[in-house]
C-alpha cells in the first residue's frame, strides 16, 4: 500500500484489488477492475508459476488490449543470506520495486485515456460472450494496480 502514493505521482489513479484467496478466486472482481483500468500488476510472495499471476492471467485473457506485468519469487533459487526485507527488496517486492516495475511496464499514463470499451478492439472476443462482465468501461484513465 506504500506505493499507491507514488504511483499517484507518476499520474496513475491507483485501483487496488486485494485477493486474500487464490481458492476461491473473486474473478468478478479481478474482471470488473481489469475492465476499467486496461492494467494489471500482481505482486505476490510466490514463485512466478502456479501463483496468483496466473491465476489472473487465466480469468482475464478474453478481455483483449490489456498491458500486463507481475512481481513474484523467480522461478529459481533465491541465493544469499538477509533479513526477509533485504529479500522482499531484492526481489523487486517493495514500494520501490513496485514504482520500477510499473515505470518499466507501463510507462507513464497517457494525458487523456479513452473510454475501454469505445472501440472494437477493446471488447471481450470470447466465443461464449461477456456475461461475466458487470463493468461499466471507465473513461478515469489507466491504473496500475495490484491486481
Amino acid at each position: 500500500m506504500s506505493a499507491v502514493s507514488g504511483l499517484q505521482s507518476m499520474g496513475w489513479d491507483p485501483e487496488v484489488v486485494y485477493v486474500h484467496t487464490i481458492r476461491p478466486l473473486d474473478k468478478e472482481l479481478i474482471r470488473e477492475s481489469v475492465w476499467k483500468t486496461g492494467h494489471v500488476l500482481t505482486i505476490e510472495e510466490h514463485m512466478e508459476s502456479g501463483g496468483l499471476g496466473d491465476d489472473v492471467l487465466r480469468a482475464t485473457r478474453d478481455i483483449m488490449n490489456v498491458r500486463w506485468t507481475g512481481i513474484a519469487v523467480p522461478d529459481a533459487f533465491v541465493t544469499g543470506y538477509g533479513t526477509y526485507r533485504e529479500h522482499c527488496e531484492g526481489l523487486g517486492l517493495s514500494a520501490e520495486g513496485i514504482l520500477s516495475r510499473v515505470a518499466e511496464a507501463f510507462g507513464r499514463p497517457a494525458a487523456k485515456a479513452r473510454a475501454r470499451g469505445s472501440s472494437e478492439e477493446d471488447r471481450c472476443h470470447d466465443p461464449l460472450g461477456c456475461g461475466e462482465i458487470n463493468a461499466t468501461p471507465s473513461a478515469s484513465g489507466p491504473s496500475s494496480a495490484e491486481r
